[in-house]
């Protein structure tokens, strides 16, 4: 019974935190996933951005971030917050995005040599 209302407790209204969410999710729920992108979308846009420097690319790596996050939900560790998670996969996401477009601009100029 305590274990239960434990849970409505976290589930009243927008109230609903994110290691509730996360468990949910990892129950097999992945409805609540959306509650979490909604949620922290902003900080990851504002991350990326800070990043990359261009508003369209962060907008492309902040999808790229919850695709990763929607499949490595399984292996989070709730040692962490999700906000912390979700900035570590951010600023890979971002590096990795630098990384291509830098080689994809190599291969660019050695064709045209």
């Amino acid at each position: 019974m305590a274990k239960y209302l434990k849970e409505k407790k976290k589930v009243v209204g927008e109230a609903m935190s994110d290691e509730y969410l996360i468990g949910r999710c990892q129950a097999g729920e992945l409805h609540y996933f959306n509650i979490l992108v909604e949620r922290h979308q902003g900080q990851v846009r504002r991350t990326a951005l800070r990043v990359l420097r261009n508003f369209h690319d962060a907008e492309d790596v902040s999808q790229e971030v919850f695709l990763r996050a929607y499949r490595a939900l399984g292996r989070f560790k709730s040692e962490c917050k999700i906000a912390t998670w979700l900035t570590r996969i951010t600023i890979n996401a971002s590096l990795n995005f630098i990384r291509s477009r830098r080689n994809e601009n190599l291969l660019n100029v050695e064709d045209d040599s």
